[in-house]
C-alpha cells in the first residue's frame, strides 16, 4: 500500500531576495554596531602613527583582538556546513600558546619557524582526534569535541609541568625586555610593516587560503555536497569521512595559529585564561552563525563569518570600554544572535509580513 510523506521535504532552492539578505544581513549587523560606538565611544574612529609607524587607535586594537577569533570562525564554517561543530577549538588554542611558550622557555629552546611547526601540528593532530571519533566511531560531532574540549584543558594545565620548576596551571611569562629569542617571537606576530600590523597580513593570508580551498578547489564542493546530504554524496562518489578528516584538521590547525596569537599578544601562556575564561569556542560558534552559515549544513559563508567575528569583537570591545560585568558582553552577544537569527529566517519574515499587511487592511 502506498503511503504519503507527511513531512514536506524542505526546499534547497534560495531565491535572489533571500541570497542579498544572507549576503548583506552581516555587514548590516556590523556598520549598526559601528555607528552606536561612534556615538557612545569617544574617538571610536580616531587613527594615528604612533613611535613605530604603524597605524594605532581603536579600530586597529579591536582589529588585533579579533584575529584569533577570525581565524578560527574561518575553519568553523567549514566544520558547520558539514552539519558538523568543533567545540574544542579553545582548548587546542590553549594547548597551542602553552607549548609555544613552555618551547621557548626551555633551557635549550628550539627554533621559532619549529616551534611553531610543532604547535601546528600538534593542532592539526588534536582536530584529526575529533575527526577520527566522528567518522570512524561514528560518535556525534557535539560529544566527539566535547571530550576534547574538557581534556584539551587540562592538558594544558599540566603542559607547565614539563619546565623544570613550574606547576601546574602555572602562567608562563615571555620575557620580551630579556631574551632575544622571546621578543623575537613575539615581534613575529606583534609587529607590522607598511602601517598594519602583521597579524593583518597573516589573517588576509588565511582568508585568501580558506576562500581558494572552498571556491577554487573541489573541496568546496564537497563540503557543501556532504552538510546538504551525505547518502546522495556517497552515491556521487565523494567520500564523506576524508572530507570531514580534512575540516577538523584544518579546525584544529587554525585553532593552535589562533593559540600563537594570543600567547604572542600577551606575552604569556595561562592555559586556565585561554581555555575557560575567553569562550574563544563560543565567540567563533556565534560569528558563524552571525555570518549566516546555517547548523542545517551545506551553504556556507567566509565573508559573513568574518563580519561576525569583527562584529562580535566590537561588541566584547563596547562592554569593557564601558567598564561593565563580563556577564554583559555575553547578554548582548546572545541578544545580537538571536535578532540576526530571527531576522535570517524565512518563516519570521513571512510571519512578520502577514501581520503588518493584516493591520495595513
Amino acid at each position: 500500500m502506498r503511503t504519503k510523506n507527511k513531512q514536506a521535504a524542505e526546499p534547497r532552492f534560495i531565491s535572489s531576495n533571500e541570497a542579498l539578505i544572507k549576503a548583506l544581513l552581516p555587514l548590516s549587523a556590523l556598520l549598526l554596531v559601528f555607528l552606536v560606538n561612534c556615538f557612545l565611544t569617544k574617538n571610536f574612529l580616531s587613527l594615528y602613527i604612533g613611535n613605530d609607524h604603524l597605524l594605532h587607535g581603536m579600530l586597529i586594537l579591536i582589529g588585533r583582538h579579533a584575529t584569533p577569533v577570525i581565524v578560527m570562525a574561518l575553519a568553523m564554517t567549514l566544520v558547520i556546513a558539514t552539519k558538523g561543530i568543533d567545540l574544542s577549538v579553545g582548548a587546542v588554542a590553549a594547548i597551542s600558546g602553552v607549548t609555544a611558550a613552555v618551547l621557548l622557555c626551555a633551557r635549550n629552546p628550539l627554533p621559532i619557524p619549529m616551534i611553531i611547526a610543532i604547535c601546528l601540528g600538534i593542532g592539526a593532530l588534536a582536530g584529526l582526534w575529533n575527526g577520527m571519533l566522528i567518522t570512524l566511531l561514528r560518535i556525534q560531532p557535539f560529544m566527539a569535541t566535547l571530550i576534547l574540549m574538557v581534556a584539551g584543558r587540562g592538558i594544558a594545565q599540566i603542559i607547565p609541568t614539563f619546565k623544570p620548576g613550574e606547576t601546574e596551571g602555572a602562567i608562563l611569562t615571555l620575557h620580551v625586555d630579556q631574551i632575544p629569542l622571546h621578543k623575537a617571537f613575539c615581534d613575529l606576530f606583534n609587529g607590522g610593516a607598511f602601517l598594519f600590523p602583521n597579524r593583518f597580513y597573516l589573517v588576509a593570508a588565511m582568508c585568501l587560503l580558506t576562500w581558494f580551498i572552498a571556491r577554487k578547489t573541489v573541496c568546496g564542493t564537497y563540503v557543501e555536497s556532504v552538510g546538504s546530504n551525505e547518502t546522495a554524496a556517497w552515491y556521487c562518489g565523494i567520500n564523506a569521512s576524508l572530507v570531514k578528516l580534512f575540516v577538523y584538521a584544518f579546525s584544529g590547525l587554525c585553532a593552535a595559529l589562533a593559540g600563537l596569537l594570543i600567547t604572542a599578544q600577551t606575552a604569556s601562556a595561562d592555559g586556565n585564561t585561554i581555555g575557560l575564561k575567553d569562550h574563544n569556542e563560543l565567540d567563533v560558534i556565534l560569528a558563524v552563525i552571525i555570518g549566516g552559515t546555517a547548523f542545517s549544513g551545506g551553504k556556507f559563508n567566509l565573508f559573513g563569518s568574518l563580519i561576525g567575528a569583527l562584529t562580535m569583537r566590537v561588541l566584547i570591545f563596547q562592554v569593557e570600554a564601558k567598564g561593565l560585568n563580563w556577564g554583559y558582553s555575553l547578554a548582548m552577544s546572545a541578544t545580537v544572535v538571536v535578532i540576526v537569527c530571527l531576522i535570517q529566517s524565512a518563516a519570521f519574515r513571512e510571519s512578520i509580513a502577514k501581520v503588518l499587511k493584516r493591520r495595513s487592511a
